[in-house]
């Protein structure tokens, strides 16, 4: 399933709303999905180890899953070093005496995080997420339209015409929502548990990282 093609199963229920604002629900459709099952991910590495304990996150990081410590043969150190995040910075810390510096023993530090979808402007863009999640998007998208924008005409108590919301319909694209949210959180409950810790080079460990350095 492509972006357009969730733009023309919108259009055959929703005829009246325009390209544009179906773009912008979807955009927000795949950035909610992001936030609530973390099933984008990808890597960075820290520079500027040896001046500083206090490092810039990833551009566009929306939460960090996980922080390796390697040493000088990208082998993982569990636990050298404890971390706060705040203001879009991870700072250090030694658990019992202070540091200004990272200590030389650790070589690397790589930052797992689910990074924040690119913004969907257009219908040429692409999605971020894994492609069989992607029936979610339009799910949460016919849910929003539906709550939004009544599309049944019946009459009130006068005998008027009156057009009011399809809840029904809304109850249901809430439900397969909720199913492959499920099944994404699954997927990610799975890759996180059997992803192994660094035994060998970095380069193999990394995915298209991009290194951040300090303050």
């Amino acid at each position: 399933m492509t972006l357009q093609n969730i733009i023309e199963i919108v259009k055959e229920s929703f005829p009246d709303k325009g390209e544009p604002r179906i773009i912008k629900e979807i955009d927000l459709a795949q950035k909610t999905f992001v936030e609530e099952t973390d099933v984008t991910k990808d890597r960075a590495a820290l520079s500027g180890l040896s001046s500083g304990v206090s490092f810039d996150l990833p551009s566009g990081y929306l939460k960090v899953k996980r922080v390796d410590f390697l040493d000088s043969n990208n082998k993982v150190i569990d636990h050298p070093l404890i971390y706060n995040i705040e203001f879009d910075k991870i700072t250090f810390d030694a658990t019992d005496y202070d540091i200004t510096v990272i200590p030389s023993s650790i070589a690397k530090i790589i930052i797992n995080y689910v990074p924040r979808p690119a913004d969907i402007t257009s219908r040429s863009d692409s999605f971020a997420i894994p492609q069989e999640f992607i029936p979610a998007i339009e799910a949460k998208v016919m849910e929003r339209f539906y709550a939004l924008f009544p599309t049944i005409t019946t009459t009130d108590k006068n005998g008027n015409s009156i057009m009011v919301k399809d809840w029904n319909a809304v109850h249901y694209w809430v439900s397969i929502y909720d199913k492959y949210r499920i099944e994404a959180k699954k997927y990610v409950n799975m890759i996180d548990s059997t992803t192994p810790y660094i035994t060998g080079s970095v380069d193999n460990y990394t995915v298209t990282p991009q290194v951040v350095g300090n303050i």
